[in-house]
């Protein structure tokens, strides 16, 4: 499937129409490799590439709102635009590390009325939002990121930190399903837990 369908199901298993705050970082996921007899046999070194996939999360309900894989290592900052446009909603305040430091990618909340928060890369002085988070940087709202690494950290303990795919359109469609499947069993999780607890108060 292309990669605009899977980011369509994706969305819909997160079940939100508002997000109250975002974030957005990459990880790396590792190809399988051949077992380390067999590369030493044929005199080889084992190939150390991994697949990069960014993505947008709702931090208050751990759930993934949109994602992108990329065979090849890109900048940060050019996934940002791809990632708020296949996302269900934008959050009111969003997320991301010194990596996203750019005009452009505070410009993008911005104007949309959102709020957006990254620290100032050392030697930074131009620019008004620069300056803005210069001087009035929230931390308490910031540390709130580490959410997200969480949340990448948790998807590689259920279902492993390597693709088992050769093809990079195979390797999309098992990582949006490993997110997919994260998505579902926070609603699993959650429709348990009210289901104890209404039980709970009818006793």
């Amino acid at each position: 499937m292309p990669a605009y369908l899977w980011n369509l199901m994706l969305s819909w298993s997160a079940e939100v129409d508002r997000v109250e705050v975002g974030a957005i970082d990459a990880t790396g996921l590792s190809r399988t490799q051949p077992s380390s007899y067999y590369v030493k046999r044929i005199d080889g070194k084992p190939d150390q590439s991994y697949v990069k996939l960014s993505a947008y999360v709702d931090v208050k309900n751990k759930k993934f709102l949109s994602a992108r894989l990329r065979a090849k290592p890109r900048h940060d900052v050019k996934d940002v635009a791809y990632l708020t446009k296949h996302s269900p909603a934008l959050a009111e305040t969003n997320l991301m590390d010194k990596g996203y430091d750019a005009k452009k990618v505070h410009a993008l909340f911005r104007e949309q009325g959102k709020c957006s928060i990254i620290p100032v890369r050392k030697g930074c002085v131009r620019g008004q939002y620069r300056k803005e988070m210069r001087d009035c940087f929230d931390y308490g709202q910031y540390w709130q990121r580490n959410i997200i690494e969480s949340m990448f950290k948790s998807i590689k303990a259920k279902f492993g930190s390597k693709l088992s795919s050769r093809k990079i359109a195979s390797q999309r469609s098992e990582c949006y399903a490993r997110l997919i499947l994260h998505n579902l069993s926070r609603a699993i999780a959650r429709l348990f837990h009210l289901t104890r607890f209404l039980n709970l108060s009818y006793r």
